[in-house]
Parts: C-alpha cells; sequence; structure tokens
C-alpha cells in the first residue's frame, strides 16, 4: 500500500511521519495480534504513515493493523487503541506507554462529542518549595532532570477509552487485554511489579515518584471544549490543555472576512500572527490544572474578549516582512521563517487592559517560557457510520528523559518540564499537579445539524494551535468551493 496521506470522506489528518524499524517491547498487544493471525509483525504491518479507505472505515495515520480491527466488529476507540499499542513497537521515539495520551470521540447516534484527558501529574512529594536551593523561575530543572518525571498514564487511558467507548461485543485479543486492564482497576501497570520498577528507576536517579503516586492516577472523562466558527464548532480539550489557544484565535478570526483576503496574503498572515501572538500570551499565563486553579475558560472564549482583542489587530501597519517573504517565495527562493512569542512592553501594556477590560485577570506574570518538544503521533479512525476517534499520543523529546525501567522497554514522559517555577504563575509546580499539555487533538462539527465535518490533528509542540487554525480555515474555504460546485458554478474536482 503506497503510504501517501489520503483524503476521507470525514476529513484528512495532516502528519507526515517517515518510517522506522519495529524495536523490542516487551508489551506489545498488537504484535501478538497480528502473530495469532498469522502474520508477520513488520514495519510494514503495523507502523507506517499511512491512510487505510475501506467499506468498514477509513484510517488516517500510521498503521494498517487498525483495518483489520474495523472489518472484524471493533468501532473507532478499538482500532486507535490497536494502532497506539502497535507504535509502541514501531516508533519507541516518539510514543510508549511511559506517555501520555488524549482522545476525542464522536458518536454518530448522539452527535456527542467525548473527551478523554490522560494527562499524568506531578509527584505527591515534588513542590517548589523542596527545589528551591537550587532551582527557581529564572534557573528551571533541566529537562531532562528526574523531577520532571510525571506519572505515566498512557496504559489507563487505553483501558478506560475502550471501556467507555469500544465495542463491547468485540471479539478478539485486545478487547481482552484493555478491558481487563481497566476491570483490574490498573494493577497491573500502577500497582504491580512494574510500578515497583518505575518507582525504583525514578528515585534512584533523583526523583521523588511513589507508589501511591501511580496508584492515584485517574484517567479523566471530561467535558471538551468548542468554539463556533463561521458556522462549524470546532472542538478540543480544556485546559490544562493548549486547544483554547487555538480556540481563542479563530473567535478572532471570526471577525475577519478570511475567503475575501485571499489564502496566505499579507493580510491573512498578519491577522494570523497577531492572533496566535496574543492567544499564546494568554493561555502561557492560564493554561494550568484547572483541578488546582482558577481557569477563566469561559471568559476567554467569549465573543466579548475577542472582540477586545481587536483592539491590538490593524491590517493598516502590515509588517513588512510579509510582504518581502511573500514576494521570494513567488520567486521560488527558500526561506524559513520562525514565528517568536515576543510581544514588545508597549504590547503587553495594552494586552494586560484589554485582558482586564474582557473580563480575565492580569495579575499573574508569565514566568519562564516552556521548552519546545515535538516528538508526538496522531492518528484519527472514521468508521463506515461515521463515528471519529481523533487520537494523539507523545513522549515528548525524542525518547524523554531518557530513563527506562530496568526489563521494560519503555521511557519516562518529562511533561513536568512544562511546569513554571515561578510561585505567582498558574501553571506553577504544586503536587500531584498536570502541568501545561501541548498534544491536542481536534473534531469540527456542522453548528446546525451536529454531523461530522472533521477529524483532525498535528504534531509538532506548540505548533500545533496554529495548525489546527489554518486546518478550520481551509476547511471553511473547501465548504465554500463544495457549495459552489453543488450550484454548478464550479467544475466537479475527480
Amino acid at each position: 500500500m503506497d503510504s501517501t496521506l489520503q483524503t476521507c470522506e470525514a476529513g484528512t489528518c495532516h502528519t507526515r511521519v517517515e518510517p522506522c524499524g519495529p524495536a523490542r517491547l516487551e508489551f506489545a498487544p498488537a504484535v501478538q495480534l497480528l502473530q495469532g493471525k498469522g502474520q508477520e509483525a513488520t514495519k510494514e504491518s503495523i507502523g507506517y504513515s499511512c491512510a487505510v479507505l475501506s467499506r468498514a472505515g477509513n484510517v488516517i495515520g500510521k498503521s494498517t493493523i487498525t483495518a483489520y480491527i474495523l472489518k472484524n466488529g471493533g468501532n473507532t476507540v478499538d482500532a486507535a487503541v490497536a494502532i497506539a499499542a502497535a507504535l509502541n513497537v514501531t516508533e519507541l521515539c516518539s510514543t510508549g506507554v511511559g506517555g501520555a495520551c488524549f482522545c476525542l470521540y464522536y458518536d454518530v447516534n448522539t452527535k456527542q462529542v467525548q473527551d478523554l484527558s490522560g494527562s499524568g501529574r506531578s509527584p505527591g512529594a515534588l513542590t517548589t518549595e523542596l527545589l528551591r536551593e537550587s532551582f527557581n523561575e529564572t534557573k528551571p530543572l533541566p529537562p531532562f532532570n528526574a523531577h520532571n518525571i510525571t506519572v505515566p498514564s498512557t496504559t489507563a487511558s487505553w483501558g478506560k477509552a475502550v471501556f467507555l467507548y469500544g465495542n463491547k461485543k468485540f471479539p478478539g485479543y485486545m478487547l481482552q487485554l484493555f478491558q481487563e486492564l481497566a476491570k483490574s482497576d490498573k494493577k497491573r501497570f500502577y500497582e504491580g511489579c512494574v510500578a515497583e520498577v518505575i518507582i525504583e528507576t525514578v528515585q534512584r536517579n533523583g526523583g521523588l515518584m511513589d507508589l501511591e503516586d501511580l496508584k492515584s492516577h485517574v484517567t479523566d472523562e471530561i467535558k471538551p471544549i468548542f468554539t463556533n466558527y463561521k458556522d462549524v464548532n470546532v472542538w478540543g480539550i480544556p485546559p490544562n490543555g493548549q486547544e483554547i489557544t487555538a480556540l481563542i484565535v479563530l473567535h478572532i478570526l471570526d471577525n475577519f472576512n478570511i475567503k475575501d483576503m485571499g489564502h496566505n496574503t499579507a493580510d491573512y498572515l498578519h491577522v494570523l500572527i497577531k492572533g496566535l501572538k496574543l492567544s499564546f500570551s494568554v493561555t502561557f499565563w492560564f493554561c494550568a490544572d484547572r483541578d488546582k486553579v482558577p481557569v477563566p475558560t469561559k471568559e476567554l472564549l467569549s465573543k466579548t474578549y475577542a472582540k477586545g482583542c481587536l483592539e491590538l489587530i490593524n491590517l493598516q501597519r502590515k509588517v513588512f516582512f510579509l510582504r518581502l517573504l511573500l514576494w521570494i517565495i513567488s520567486v521560488g527562493k527558500r526561506v524559513s521563517v520562525r514565528l517568536g512569542i515576543v510581544l514588545k512592553l508597549s504590547t503587553v501594556s495594552k494586552f494586560k487592559r484589554t485582558v482586564t477590560k474582557t473580563g480575565a485577570s492580569d495579575k499573574h506574570n508569565k514566568g519562564n517560557l516552556l521548552p519546545v518538544g515535538s516528538d508526538t503521533v496522531y492518528f484519527t479512525v472514521v468508521d463506515a457510520q461515521s463515528n471519529a476517534c481523533s487520537f494523539i499520543i507523545s513522549n515528548s523529546m525524542g525518547f524523554d528523559i531518557g530513563l527506562e525501567p530496568v526489563g521494560f522497554v519503555f521511557v519516562f514522559l518529562n511533561r513536568g518540564s512544562n511546569f513554571s517555577l515561578s510561585p505567582s504563575h498558574l501553571n506553577c509546580l504544586a503536587t500531584r499537579k498536570r502541568p501545561y499539555h501541548m498534544i491536542i487533538p481536534a473534531l469540527a462539527t456542522a453548528a446546525d445539524t451536529g454531523d461530522l465535518l472533521c477529524s483532525f490533528g498535528v504534531m509538532g509542540g506548540f505548533m500545533q494551535p496554529q495548525g489546527h487554525v489554518q486546518d478550520v480555515s481551509a476547511l471553511e474555504i473547501e465548504r465554500e468551493y463544495k457549495l459552489k460546485e453543488r450550484k454548478n458554478e464550479l467544475p466537479k474536482v475527480p
């Protein structure tokens, strides 16, 4: 099968991940599933960038094993968990049972979107006071310090996803494995011999995680957030996830006629970049664990707040480099542009007044900016009935912190490096707290009917909100084209 990504009826997944060879892993149920069917477990069968299109459903992502799941009665969640398990074998640098994952599930019968948050928490004994002698907001923890290890959440998330949303009548080894995991209250991983090895490894390297941290871990079924953008409801995970960044930008863009601006014109890019700068500056303050601190999600996603941000976007003051950049691209030159999230002092002052005026607090300073990491896999599964599962799973920085439990081939997640050490920051490190999380799945539904329009996501650290905004903008243009096509105003695209 050709590994080029394709478009399915329900939407597209914009991923480009190079093939990687198979790797050794003791916990490899997907491999056992293939071998049980007389197939060889290779990178061609379970782990490369591909689109699987069939009458049973469509898989956009990185594995063909999901075709087997869909054809034999499994639903989109069963298939998503299968591909996640397969990637533990073929792509250890980007995903594993030591990592974290999130998923959105669209049920075509109820037209509801469900959200599962698999974010690990910090150790109960770890506090900023404990670190103060050596580390603070101006001297943060090195990214590979053992104190940055958060509780591995992937295993519990797989089990809970299958238990809550999987097809209870689906036969097979995968279902039995993960339902057993859910029924046993995660004891196999979070209280048994695996847990003991995890704790020994973390503590031997200076970390403070203990057995109670693992035993108390919970994968949360939460209410997703959404915003209406030009008659499309865009869905994502709430803080501590950064999807709110993309939704704020869409609120801002909703005040402009993007189609008339033209794709990637100077006007469009100016509005997009300014919107991202404003949105990131506020979410760097407020994207935090809502169980620990008050996060004004409703206020930040209000139309009033978006209109307040418009005061800082002036189309008459387009940055000159945008016009220069577009000219260089037009003559075929290669240019690398890096967008920095930096605001001038005058802009910060204006921005704070806007935040105050629109109901959000400005008493929290930004603290240290977060390290960049982009080692993630994203995939989406849509079945024949248009049920969909948007699934993202990540280590963080390649092989994460570089530590693995003795006897097990997976590495520990270092998402704790996303905490601020500034005591006044909402995202400040605290006992059993979830850090700012970058990985975000997304869904789009029709605002009037609730029908699924697109299940989508991207990879790339802090680029993900930007990618989501650009995907939704492209969806708007595509819908407009399809409308004109139906009216015979444009030739039909094959």
